[in-house]
């Protein structure tokens, strides 16, 4: 319930407190996500704008996914998207883009799923955790 917890040893040192946040720091980054991120490759369809954009998504989780785009969307823009399942179904909704870094990859949060889109995504996240 309380996060990451780290066991330093007596006495401290400015240099083995750093070491240790250096070596828990990734456990601790994780931890603050909300939903685990699946590492995938999938081309993504993207309208925004009557514009229609290919993508590739890098991750994807319950509450959205990281996609690399040419021209990224702008920051707050919503934009309609579809992409198949691996082995599996179409997923269609609706996202909001979070984020935009330098490298062009952007954070897309889930704000409307079409149809069964949550259904078939829930499944395949779910089995995906079980192979793990």
């Amino acid at each position: 319930k309380g996060g990451a917890n780290v066991i330093l040893q007596k006495p401290l040192n400015p240099a083995a407190v750093a070491a240790s946040v250096k070596t828990f720091h990734a456990i601790m980054a994780s931890e603050r996500r909300r939903y685990f991120r699946h590492h995938v490759t999938i081309p993504v369809s993207f309208v925004a704008d009557a514009v229609t954009q290919r993508a590739m998504m890098e991750n994807l989780s319950e509450g959205g996914m990281a996609v690399t785009m040419r021209n990224p969307l702008a920051r707050s823009s919503s934009a309609e998207f579809s992409f198949e399942l691996p082995f599996g179904p179409r997923v269609a909704g609706q996202a909001q883009v979070m984020w935009i870094n330098d490298a062009g990859l952007m954070g897309l949060e889930f704000r409307l799923l079409h149809g069964s889109s949550r259904e078939h995504l829930m499944n395949w996240l779910k089995n995906k955790a079980l192979q793990r």
